[in-house]
């Protein structure tokens, strides 16, 4: 399988998103919570992706208003989103009274009244498989500012996280938890990191 990796760099503290051709169209992954995302949109007509041939959105971290504020793109694309399956802040059945008020509220300080409900097409965990949108990778699950973070790891060793490291630091706070976390990721064999915020880094260069 052929693949290409393009960094989408939004600016500032809004870090990278990136875009994977894959041998039968495009996925893109975002990371973080990006409030700039007319800017992304922008970026991707400009790199000629439309609903034909992207394939798939992953958000490697998503709550409601992340959710709220991406719904007019993946209207636009038309295309399937995936989320983790621990974003419990999106409740997306059985809503009570004072969710649906919330919501209704978010969408239009966001101006998203005339986009539909988001509902992701995929709940994805663990070890979920990415194959059949042409790419041989799978889902980590990486908590680390959300419990509902995760990592897309590639069969070459390339995962594309959240913001778990900044400045080849990973982002937890205890030193303890810091040795356990690089020591597991290093189990994985993964060879580069693709952050939410800086340049790829390889996993012997992370500091514990």
């Amino acid at each position: 399988m052929k693949k290409y990796i393009t960094t989408i760099k939004l600016g500032g503290s809004e870090g990278n998103c990136y875009l994977i051709k894959t041998s039968n169209g495009y996925i893109l992954i975002i990371t973080g919570e990006k409030s700039k995302h007319r800017n992304l949109e922008e970026e991707l007509r400009e790199l000629d992706i439309c609903s034909e041939n992207l394939n798939l959105i992953i958000f490697t971290h998503c709550n409601l208003s992340v959710c709220y504020k991406y719904a007019r793109l993946c209207e636009k694309f038309n295309t399937k989103t995936a989320i983790h399956v621990l974003s419990r802040s999106i409740n997306f059945e059985n809503k009570t009274l004072f969710q649906k008020i919330k919501d209704f509220f978010i969408k239009m300080i966001l101006n998203l009244s005339k986009i539909k409900e988001f509902i992701p097409d995929l709940i994805i965990d663990e070890g979920y498989n990415l194959s059949e949108y042409g790419l041989n990778a799978r889902v980590i699950y990486m908590p680390g500012f959300s419990d509902s973070s995760i990592g897309i790891l590639t069969e070459n060793g390339e995962l594309f996280c959240d913001d778990v490291f900044i400045h080849n630091m990973p982002q937890i706070i205890n030193e303890k938890d810091n040795l356990r976390f690089v020591k597991n990721m290093k189990n994985l064999f993964i060879d580069i990191i693709y952050p939410g915020q800086g340049e790829p880094i390889t996993i012997n260069s992370v500091n514990a």
